[in-house]
């Protein structure tokens, strides 16, 4: 169940103002090496942030993208399935 706490972390759903920082970090060439990515778009990452807050969490057989943001400030470094 999503929000998780750590220290420094917050994996959450994603938020509208995610979108600008997604396709910033999914188009760093180090970032997407070994993903199944090679860049992302603002208008890709906001189909990604819109589809994944539309769909209900936890549902078996089904999976969810969501953000990991820092604690402090609340910015996303990342994503996770």
């Amino acid at each position: 169940v999503v929000p998780l706490y750590t220290e420094r972390l917050i994996v959450r759903r994603f938020e509208d103002a995610d979108c600008g920082p997604l396709a910033a970090y999914r188009n760093d060439p180090a970032v997407a090496l070994y993903q199944s990515w090679e860049q992302c778009t603002l208008a890709e990452a906001r189909m990604l942030v819109a589809d994944n807050k539309a769909m209900p969490f936890g549902v078996p057989g089904e999976w969810i993208q969501v953000a990991i943001a820092l604690r402090t400030g609340g910015q996303i470094i990342g994503d996770l399935a």
